[in-house]
């Protein structure tokens, strides 16, 4: 099996807590459509409402996330997001704050 790469920009702690969060969420929402459609009275049939299923999916691979990583940097190489003056005044602007 090939080494899976965390590439979303979150730190370990936060997927370990954010997991059980959603999975809760996820019951009480369930839990609640249920009261709703308990509470209609004789005609009510909680039967069709399902709970939502917890979405979990593996990154990318380590070679996949390296071949997606160049292919972003040699783009923002050829075609960068800013014009060339935006860049200019980035960098007097950050030339004048290191004298100052």
């Amino acid at each position: 099996m090939a080494e899976r790469v965390d590439a979303w920009g979150e730190n370990q702690k936060a997927a370990r807590r954010n997991l059980p969060l959603k999975r809760a969420r996820l019951q009480r929402a369930y839990r609640r459509a249920a009261q709703v459609e308990l509470s209609r009275g004789q005609d009510a049939d909680p039967g069709p409402i399902r709970r939502r299923l917890l979405g979990k999916w593996a990154g990318h691979t380590r070679q996949v996330h390296l071949e997606q990583q160049g292919g972003r940097r040699e783009r923002l190489q050829n075609e960068p997001r800013r014009s060339a003056e935006a860049r200019a005044r980035r960098r007097a602007t950050r030339g004048r704050r290191g004298d100052a």
